[in-house]
């Protein structure tokens, strides 16, 4: 978990030679985190509160230099079905149905492959 997702990218680049491959798996979210969640210290340890966009995340890749990205996504993290109790008190922070019921497709494991040419 980074807070500085853009460094660790950029610090990447830098170290492969060219032609290296980085393959990076992470949480990623399809859509923005309800705010209860992103101001959850729970969220925040279950490393949650701390993913990007994977849009953001794709840019910041593209933005450090990578190219020719890959990108797999994974099964989406149901919250509501884990049994992970700092993702539990996390979600039950959300007081709106509907946004606890979106966070079943919100949060997903992404694999990235790119390149550095």
């Amino acid at each position: 978990l980074s807070p500085d997702k853009k460094a660790v990218f950029r610090e990447a680049y830098r170290v492969l030679k060219p032609g290296g491959k980085i393959c990076v798996s992470d949480i990623v979210l399809t859509q923005p985190l309800p705010q209860a969640v992103r101001d959850s210290l729970m969220a925040y340890l279950g490393c949650i509160a701390g993913a990007s966009l994977i849009e953001e995340y794709v840019g910041d890749m593209r933005l450090a230099g990578f190219e020719d990205m890959e990108i797999t996504t994974k099964q989406a993290f149901d919250v509501l079905a884990c049994d992970d109790p700092i993702v539990a008190g996390a979600v039950n922070a959300v007081e709106d149905e509907s946004e606890v019921e979106r966070l079943k497709t919100t949060i997903v494991s992404a694999t990235v492959v790119a390149y550095k040419k």
